[in-house]
């Protein structure tokens, strides 16, 4: 688990220069929007990585009562929810750059929690 959403921040940093397979300026951009507009607002991610067709994943595997996965894309974003016997997907569509759909940011106040205050 990341400490915080700098350190996620970071992450998406080194990804995007590491990475064998080259992620559009879009898709970056939507991952760090994701970082930005989370800060102080909710529990970071346990995992940022590679996701499927180059875009960035952020996983919270040891989330209650399942697992969320959100997907960066170029022009939208996906979330993933696993139940017990049930595979989710939910698409939210970009209408401008930086900006994250309001959609998106309804469903996860309703599915992450907040950071715990030190």
């Amino acid at each position: 688990m990341y400490p915080d959403w700098p350190a996620v921040e970071a992450a998406i940093d080194h990804l995007v220069a590491a990475s064998e397979k080259p992620f559009s300026a879009a898709t970056a951009l939507r991952a760090r929007a994701l970082a930005v507009i989370s800060q102080g607002r909710y529990r970071a991610p346990d995992e940022v990585g590679d996701g499927y067709g180059p875009t960035i994943s952020f996983h919270w595997t040891n989330l209650a009562p399942h697992p969320i996965e959100i997907e960066a894309h170029s022009d939208h974003y996906e979330l993933y929810l696993f139940r017990p016997g049930a595979f989710d997907v939910q698409h939210f569509a970009c209408q401008s750059d930086g900006v994250m759909p309001a959609e998106l940011i309804a469903a996860l106040d309703a599915l992450l929690i907040a950071p715990q205050a030190d």
